[in-house]
């Protein structure tokens, strides 16, 4: 049993419990959220619709868990607090903690929350086909013999990436898929463990466990080139000039998904709130208690919810994203391969062990979270450079291999680091 199903189902067992005593387990009502950035939403793992963790139908189909009570606000107000858990979009755990005026406007945004991801997780899938559904897979399938028509999701996805590419000195790239999948093949022959505390899991006993060869690498490399992916905007379609190509969303998917959800929602009337997909943390409004809203930044050693390293005080409607080395990697010949690939290697990234983004924008935090990722200070440096061009203002929280945590000086008022 993985570690995301082992937690899935102590949080259903927590959730089934507080149900008796009226509370809400893990709930964002005290001072520090109980989401952190972990490491999940990065470049050479589709972190959301997985190989690696078959999804059954019953899953698919099943619906959210939820809890709630009536609780006052900072004027004394009675205000619905409810939370919300499922386990079956982007093989993640999706918590939130919505506030709404009354129960049944509470479900609403629960369901939608849970409908609008299931959705996008099909679209943005790079391993699985659905039916009356095109997904990157479909795409990867089809478009290298001509123009693939695809939902506007989809193609705004596509188009995003490609606009966020140059300025992020191209180190996110969505047409990575053919180096990714080789290395999709190893970690999967390695046996993936999920985290520290998980290397009982993937035992590699009577397997051959091999990096991919690096010849292998090179070939797939070759048929990488963004630059002969093709959109029609005005026909909304996707072509491939190299039919070799293969798409892989994994360094964006579960961010923009939010973002786009976080939006969906906020037409809907939620004001405030606090949606975490996996550690991809996106706030509405303000407390309405009172408290600030804080998310944890994770210890990459022990990988612990209950011993962050730091916490982040954030704005409302901002959002956080970690990429990492501790939640998805494999081992070979006792060395430890993360699951972040460096365009520029082929292999996996070994500059810092953590890097979290902050930006307004769940989507674009989710994409420059692995950019960081992969950039030495210098080329950090000059990212950050061209994107206060743009006006667009970022925060960056690094930790090193030895548990030192930096950031960008716009940062250094809202984090509190812990001894």
């Amino acid at each position: 049993m993985n570690r995301k199903r082992r937690f899935a189902l102590l949080l259903a067992g927590l959730m089934a419990l507080s149900a008796c005593q009226g509370k809400v387990p893990g709930s964002s009502s005290s001072e520090e959220a109980p989401a952190q950035a972990s490491a999940q939403g990065s470049q050479g793992s589709q972190e959301g619709p997985s190989s690696s963790r078959e999804i059954s139908p019953e899953e698919m189909a099943a619906k959210p868990l939820s809890q709630g009570d009536y609780v006052e606000d900072a004027e004394g107000k009675k205000i619905y607090q409810g939370q919300g858990t499922f386990f079956d979009t982007f093989d993640t755990v999706v918590t939130l903690t919505y506030f709404a005026p009354d129960e049944e406007t509470f479900q609403k945004y629960l369901t939608y929350t849970h409908d609008e991801f299931l959705r996008l997780h099909k679209l943005y899938d790079n391993y699985h086909e659905y039916e009356g559904l095109t997904s990157v897979m479909t795409v990867n399938r089809l478009a290298g013999q001509g123009p693939v028509e695809v939902d506007p999701d989809l193609f705004d996805i596509l188009e995003f990436s490609l606009d966020h590419y140059e300025a992020s000195l191209g180190k996110v790239n969505i047409a990575l898929g053919p180096v990714l999948s080789l290395w999709h093949e190893a970690r999967e022959a390695a046996g993936a463990h999920e985290g520290p505390g998980d290397e009982d899991q993937g035992s590699t006993s009577g397997k051959e466990v091999r990096l991919p060869d690096k010849s292998a690498l090179e070939e797939a490399n070759r048929h990488t080139d963004l630059a002969k992916l093709r959109l029609d905007k005005a026909a909304r379609t996707v072509a491939f000039e190299d039919p070799k190509m293969a798409l892989d969303l994994g360094a964006v998917a579960k961010g923009y998904a939010t973002e786009k959800v976080a939006k969906g929602l906020e037409a809907m009337g939620l004001k405030n709130g606090l949606l975490s997909a996996g550690g991809n943390v996106r706030l509405f409004g303000y407390h309405p208690q009172g408290r600030p809203w804080k998310v944890g930044v994770e210890d990459p050693k022990t990988n612990d919810r209950d011993q962050a390293l730091a916490a982040m005080k954030m704005e409302s409607g901002s959002s956080m994203v970690t990429s990492g080395d501790y939640q998805r990697y494999f081992i070979v010949d006792g060395k430890r391969y993360n699951h972040i690939i460096d365009p520029g290697t082929l292999y996996p990234a070994t500059l810092y062990p953590s890097v979290s983004v902050v930006a307004e924008d769940s989507g674009l935090a989710d994409f420059l979270s692995t950019t960081f990722f992969l950039c030495d200070k210098e080329e950090a440096a000059r990212v950050l450079e061209n994107y206060k061009e743009q006006g667009i203002d970022l925060g960056v929280i690094w930790v090193d291999f030895d548990n030192r945590v930096t950031t960008t000086d716009n940062l250094a008022g809202a984090l509190e680091v812990r001894d």
